[in-house]
């Protein structure tokens, strides 16, 4: 009796050994999962945050001069895509056209590593520009690949509508190690905006076309103040 009872008792022992054995491997897979679910969320979060900024600011006819076009080069010639989108909306011959490997930059960034803040900066440092997690911020020249493993990319298409040509911009992130698909629409960031601001002048509470330029478009949204030049 002694040694069933004994044998019962062990078996009772091993039972709880295996069931809190297994419990804890539910539980710190559980855990492991809800990490995961928590970074992705974090990265959605931020990426969505960049989206909400970057739509913005391309509605200031500054920023979209200094910040992108002076910084990317025409898709079908040599000079800056600043001077072929002039041109274009002087001959009124834009074209549908696919851009790609272009930069969008921070000016206000101390360091000028850092000015890139998406897309590739290869003609000068061969390689995509790199960002560290959680926030996506732009990552210095110095810093591992390690710490900074996601990298961005920025695509975009010329095409017009109703006599206006407008730029829509794709920002996609991409990681190998973080599993990050660059052709996931949760892992990108879209800009449209008219060309035709290029033209636009704001001071103050004034907003007018600058010299040279005539009033192409004006509606009661706000941002729908274009321009066009004044043959």
């Amino acid at each position: 009796m002694g040694k069933r009872s004994g044998q019962a008792t062990l078996m009772g022992v091993l039972l709880l050994g295996i069931a809190m054995a297994v419990f804890t491997w539910i539980a710190s897979g559980s855990l492991e999962g809800r990490k995961k679910d928590s970074a992705r969320l974090v990265q959605k979060l931020a990426i969505k945050a960049h989206e909400r900024r970057l739509d913005q600011a391309f509605r200031s006819p500054n920023f979209i001069q200094e910040n992108f076009l002076n910084f990317n080069t025409a898709p079908t010639r040599d000079g800056t895509l600043r001077d072929f989108v002039k041109a274009q909306i002087m001959l009124q011959t834009l074209q549908e056209q696919d851009m790609r490997n272009m930069r969008v930059m921070d000016l206000r960034a101390k360091d000028e590593a850092e000015r890139t803040l998406f897309g590739g900066d290869i003609e000068r440092l061969g390689k995509k520009k790199r960002h560290r997690l959680p926030d996506f911020s732009p990552c210095g020249k110095d810093e591992t690949d390690e710490a900074c493993p996601i990298t961005s990319q920025v695509n975009g298409t010329l095409r017009t509508q109703d006599g206006v040509g407008y730029i829509d911009l794709v920002i996609s992130f991409e990681s190998p190690s973080l599993r990050v698909n660059p052709l996931n629409p949760e892992n990108q960031i879209n800009v449209t905006f008219p060309v035709n601001i290029f033209g636009v002048q704001i001071e103050g509470q004034k907003i007018f076309c600058k010299r040279g330029y005539k009033v192409l478009l004006i509606t009661q949204s706000p941002g729908d103040f274009l321009c066009m030049l004044d043959e």
